[in-house]
């Protein structure tokens, strides 16, 4: 529940500016990062399975965890030196083929332990396996980003509010970046606020609209007022002519890095400034008018047009253009149907996939976990297709429900031809709709002579 709400009057703005201020995701220009540790792998295969060893330089990191890639740590280290993770006379015993491994230190950006390296059992040495299709094994991928890497994305940003001119720089990371880029876009437009991996850049951009409120003696309403017009000055561009709002939806950090979107686009970046900031709020779609806005949650007796869900009143923001305050909307827009959608009860996706062998057929191990924020039940889905495109193989196997930041893996059985040239495209289902996926490159048969 949230704990804000707005006040019973409007403030008339905050005063105005004598300065500009500087919202970063770092609190230097230029920042200091230490250097991560670093570890080199190897193997050796047994008959029966694989000695996996790694060497590990921590460099600047006080200690390091070596364990599975679902998050089991199998050793903490203090000092550099070589560890053997799996193998005989080891708590883990010999590791399996595909099976994965990872080094995790303390992330600069979080709280969190983060992976600096994994590694993919039978990457280095594959023994000789007859079980068609051996081309395939060892295929491997992952959706979950790794925010390890110190590239920074550096956007500037100037502005003219009611208050005053602004300016900032915003500093993202590139991986992040990336993971966002490349998500398969859905339907369900709340799940663009619900994923939690930008939680705590938007978070660090609200603190400073908070703090910036405060310094000069302004409220609540003010700090809306400011993130309103910082929206509004994004540029509005159409993702393309006539094809209306719902074409290709942004997530926040997207349009932040690209400084500009059409109106679900910065609807959805507002919604999840909001959401840091403590305040309820819903996104409005009017499918008539093909527009969409977001309604903040506020107390009755506020002036303007509203919009009821579940018995409170959500007030009408207009992101799209400047010069609109709270609850002022279009002539068109206020006495309009729209479609009342919340943005924190979705849950979101990410995948990490291997391909194995057992019991003479394909393995593949597909690990799901939740990084949005309300309970989900995904199905994961593995195709094979030849060079053509087509699928020659499929299988899928459904998950167990799984609450906010909780995993699991499953396993799926694909049986494709042996002698084809061949890909892996590894997928989430939620409902039956795609909600991720990943295709890996194409494998070639493997040549054998006699």
């Amino acid at each position: 529940m949230h704990r804000r709400q707005l006040l019973a009057a409007l403030s008339a703005g905050l005063p105005a500016l004598a300065g500009c201020s500087s919202l970063i995701a770092t609190e230097t220009e230029t920042p200091l990062i230490d250097k991560d540790a670093t570890a080199e792998w190897s193997e050796s295969y047994l008959d029966d399975g694989y000695r996996v060893t790694v060497s590990v330089q921590l460099h600047d990191k006080e200690r390091a965890e070596l364990g599975k890639m679902n998050g089991k740590t199998i050793r903490t280290i203090t000092e550099s030196g070589t560890y053997t993770i799996a193998g005989p006379n080891t708590d883990h015993g010999l590791a399996s083929m595909s099976e994965m491994f990872v080094v995790r230190t303390p992330s600069e950006l979080s709280d969190r332990m983060s992976s600096t390296s994994t590694f993919i059992v039978s990457s280095q040495e594959t023994p000789d396996i007859s079980v068609p299709p051996a081309h395939l094994i060892g295929v491997h991928g992952s959706t979950d980003p790794s925010l390890d890497d110190p590239e920074l994305l550096k956007r500037n940003y100037s502005q003219e509010a009611a208050s005053g001119p602004t300016s900032f720089t915003v500093r993202i990371p590139k991986p992040l970046h990336s993971y966002y880029k490349n998500r398969t876009r859905v339907d369900e437009y709340g799940s663009y606020v619900s994923d939690t991996y930008d939680d705590q850049y938007l978070k660090t951009l609200v603190d400073e609209f908070e703090d910036f409120t405060t310094e000069r003696g302004g409220d609540d309403v003010d700090t809306i007022n400011h993130m309103m017009s910082f929206v509004q000055n994004l540029e509005y561009t159409k993702d393309r002519v006539g094809t209306g709002y719902n074409e290709y939806p942004k997530y926040p950090i997207e349009t932040l890095v690209d400084k500009d979107g059409d109106c679900e686009d910065t609807c959805i970046l507002f919604a999840s400034l909001l959401n840091q900031f403590d305040y309820g709020s819903v996104l409005l779609i009017f499918r008539e008018q093909r527009h969409m806005a977001v309604g903040v949650k506020g107390k009755s007796g506020l002036p303007g047009t509203y919009f009821e869900h579940q018995g409170d009143r959500y007030y009408y923001v207009e992101t799209t253009e400047t010069g609109w305050n709270l609850g002022e909307a279009p002539k068109e827009m206020q006495n309009a149907t729209a479609k009342i959608v919340p943005v924190n009860s979705n849950p979101v996706f990410v995948l990490s996939y291997a391909v194995d062998i057992g019991e003479e057929r394909l393995d593949v191990n597909v690990q799901l976990k939740n990084v949005g924020d309300a309970l989900g039940r995904p199905t994961a889905r593995v195709q094979i297709e030849d060079k053509n495109g087509s699928t020659v193989a499929s299988d899928r196997q459904q998950a167990s429900e799984l609450a906010p930041q909780a995993e699991t893996t499953v396993h799926v059985h694909p049986e494709p031809p042996m002698d084809r040239t061949l890909r892996v495209k590894a997928q989430v289902l939620l409902d039956e709709s795609l909600h991720d996926e990943l295709t890996s490159e194409y494998q070639e048969p493997i040549v054998t002579t006699n």
